[in-house]
């Protein structure tokens, strides 16, 4: 059988990756709405003129029209490479379509479409705030965990990612990690 990473649905704090990415997703923007009624501000992102519902109505659906289709494209991508979303068995590295820009279309898209919309429809700067941790928890928790499992069932996997997706932000590392399931993993590369 093909490697496969444990992963919380939504959370398992003994598994590779704990918090399920899209469960993350929905607790910094919870985490933020909570930021904002616990302190009273709302720290308005949109000025006057396009703070009206049906701007922040039409802003979010073309950020989630945008959304599924980069999501669909890089599922489609990751069957068509012998793998597929949700964490399931590793059959195969996908690096066209939209991998052939970013190791991590998926998670790009959390951090700089989802949140940013969820920002937009609030009209609050909490949920573009509540990016960071959100950012910090891909980066550091659930990409190394994942191009860990690359890298043990393909080799170096910073060898096998297209040109444009590889920049001077993303350059290749060798720093020893342990999941949150106890396995030494090296993280290869991470490119978000």
């Amino acid at each position: 059988m093909a490697p496969q990473l444990t992963h919380g649905m939504p959370v398992d704090f003994s598994a590779d990756v704990p918090i399920f990415p899209p469960a993350a997703t929905a607790l910094c923007a919870l985490l933020g709405v909570l930021l904002w009624k616990l302190t009273g501000a709302r720290l308005r992102v949109l000025p006057a003129p396009l703070a009206g519902l049906s701007f922040r109505l039409a802003v979010t659906a073309a950020v989630a029209a945008v959304s599924v289709a980069v999501l669909s494209r890089a599922g489609n991508t990751l069957k068509d490479a012998g793998s597929g979303t949700l964490f399931t068995p590793v059959g195969g590295m996908a690096t066209d379509g939209p991998y052939s820009f970013t190791r991590n279309p998926m998670y790009s898209g959390l951090v700089f479409g989802v949140m940013p919309g969820t920002a937009a429809l609030a009209d609050s700067a909490w949920m573009l705030l509540m990016a960071a941790p959100l950012f910090l928890y891909l980066h550091l928790v659930v990409i190394p965990a994942e191009e860990g499992l690359l890298s043990e069932e393909f080799g170096d996997v910073s060898t096998m990612i297209v040109p444009a997706a590889t920049n001077a932000t993303h350059a290749a590392t060798a720093l020893p990690l342990t999941s949150a399931g106890g396995r030494q993993r090296t993280r290869v590369a991470a490119p978000g």
